[in-house]
């Protein structure tokens, strides 16, 4: 039976999704997609369940993008631009640096708005409840030049908002109720990611942007200096929220209970509920949905007593996005995302197999610090196309900064929500005692990350300096995109091949080369590192 079938169902979606944008570059994946189901055929104990997958599931993947695709437009079409008042019930809402960003649903419209009010107006409102807008709309529309922001595919395709909004005048009209269980959840949740936000504002003071984009998704109040800083740098991926915080939101927590005699399916349940939740509180970016989703597949998978394999996780992870938003494929988000990831489980092993010697010759801390060494190095190989695609350049620097800054950001997102609880719990107390407790002991571990914050931003600067190592080279053509990836593979193949002992077979048996390189895959070790992303 094959080991890993979800590979072939992933890529038979995402042939379909590609097919309605470019038939002749979808052409040669759908060839190559033939050759995989027949390779899938053959080894394949249940052959006729893949026969009929395979081709259902493109097709599949082209209905739901072909449909995404026409629904959007239609309703970008159906908004009318200019003055109007409008009546919606608020999705959500976030702090921008001089105004309040909110989505509005279930509007009078039939389309979801986002809504831009001024920040300093005196406004009093949660999500659930309901708003009359008066103001000037308009409708996203896509870029006209190379390397512009494409609002239509980052709000329309991605997010499914279709109009835009500047409130003139803005009013409650209604309060949502009480047993509105989704609404409810959603106020709890805002009130307690607000207070965080306090929390976080009160002990980190001028790194609080910085520390509420790592802790709470809220990447809005950084500013654009200090994140062009990052960009430019190639590390702009560590502020968001990814595997790193889940692990130890999640996976922390579910070890403590385990560790503690509670009945594996209670942790599992209680993990994965504080898992979703976080996941609604900081408003499921791409990057928080796919570490969400594989935290709960690696969970349920130890509670039916499976295997965990990340390369299976990974692609139920993806193929579970694009079931949601097929058009998600075409977001520079995702596409980083999973390629970080992938690129850690395939090719960070292979640099263990090059540089690590046996065991026994390192201690394991040092063994550790040079897998996440390694795993810094790796994680941008697979995405550097991406990289280059969407920004048009890359800083040399950026591998290096990624081996020094990750293994940083693991300690700062520690003492961060180690900080975030005890401040938490502390005003908890206060709130139950009537006690006035302060939150001082938090600043401890403030100041710590205070220094480390200010270590990376100094090196972040030392690195821009540094300009001739950033090179320019415009958008790649597809054909160097292929050959990359190509020589990619060649790498993966000769790793393999150096690190076995029975090389002298392939070269007596030259087909046995495609059986051990297959080999290789299904036998991938995956080192904890990974989890830094």
């Amino acid at each position: 039976m094959v080991k890993r079938p979800v590979i072939y169902v992933l890529m038979a979606y995402i042939t379909g999704v590609l097919l309605p944008k470019n038939i002749l570059y979808d052409f040669l994946i759908f060839m190559m997609l033939i050759i995989l189901s027949y390779y899938v055929y053959q080894k394949a104990t249940h052959r006729s369940c893949y026969i009929f997958i395979m081709p259902l599931m493109f097709v599949l993947g082209f209905a739901n993008a072909n449909y995404n695709m026409s629904e959007n437009y239609k309703h970008c079409e159906s908004v009318n631009e200019g003055d109007c008042i409008i009546k919606g019930r608020i999705d959500s809402y976030s702090f921008k640096e001089n105004s309040i960003a909110i989505i509005i649903k279930d509007s009078d419209l039939k389309e979801n708005i986002i809504v831009y009010a001024d920040k300093n107006k005196d406004l009093n409102f949660e999500p659930g409840d309901y708003l009359k807008v008066n103001g000037s709309l308009s409708a996203f529309k896509h870029s006209n030049n190379p390397g512009q922001f494409d609002e239509y595919n980052y709000y329309v395709s991605q997010q499914h908002i279709y109009g835009r909004m500047y409130a003139e005048e803005i009013e409650v009209i209604k309060y949502t109720k009480w047993y509105d269980l989704k609404y409810s959840i959603k106020r709890k949740l805002y009130k307690l990611k607000y207070t965080s936000l306090e929390i976080i504002q009160n002990v980190y003071k001028e790194n609080a942007p910085i520390v509420s984009a790592m802790i709470l998704g809220e990447k809005s109040l950084i500013d654009k200096d200090i994140k062009e800083l990052y960009m430019k740098n190639g590390i702009m991926h560590v502020l968001a929220i990814s595997g790193l915080h889940i692990s130890i939101i999640g996976y922390s927590l579910y070890n403590f209970m385990l560790k503690k005699g509670i009945n594996l399916y209670y942790a599992s349940g209680i993990s994965i509920l504080i898992i979703i939740l976080y996941g609604m509180m900081t408003d499921f970016s791409i990057s928080t949905s796919r570490a969400v989703v594989m935290m709960i597949t690696f969970i349920i998978a130890r509670c039916i007593g499976k295997t965990y394999d990340m390369i299976n996780i990974l692609c139920i992870s993806a193929l579970f996005m694009l079931m949601r938003n097929p058009l998600s494929l075409y977001s520079s988000g995702f596409l980083m995302s999973y390629m970080s990831v992938l690129s850690a489980a395939t090719v960070t092993p292979l640099f263990e197999l090059y540089l690590i010697k046996q065991k026994g010759q390192f201690s394991k801390i040092s063994d550790h610090i040079r897998i996440a060494l390694l795993t810094g190095i790796s994680i941008s190989i697979l995405g550097l196309p991406v990289i280059l695609s969407c920004y048009y350049e890359v800083s040399l620097l950026s591998y290096v900064l990624n081996c020094i800054i990750i293994p940083l950001m693991a300690l700062i997102v520690g003492m961060s929500v180690v900080t975030l609880i005890a401040g938490l719990l502390i005003i908890g107390f206060n709130v139950i005692t009537g006690l006035s407790i302060t939150i001082t002991p938090c600043y401890l571990c403030g100041g710590c990350v205070y220094y480390l914050l200010k270590m990376i931003e100094y090196i972040l600067r030392l690195a821009d300096k540094l300009s001739f190592l950033r090179i320019t080279t415009g958008k790649p053509l597809k054909i160097f995109i292929i050959i990359y990836y190509l020589f990619v593979f060649a790498f993966i193949i000769t790793g393999y091949f150096k690190s076995r002992k029975s090389l002298y077979i392939c070269k007596e048996y030259p087909y046995k080369r495609v059986i051990m390189v297959y080999k290789y895959i299904r036998e991938l070790k995956i080192n904890p590192a990974i989890w830094l992303l």
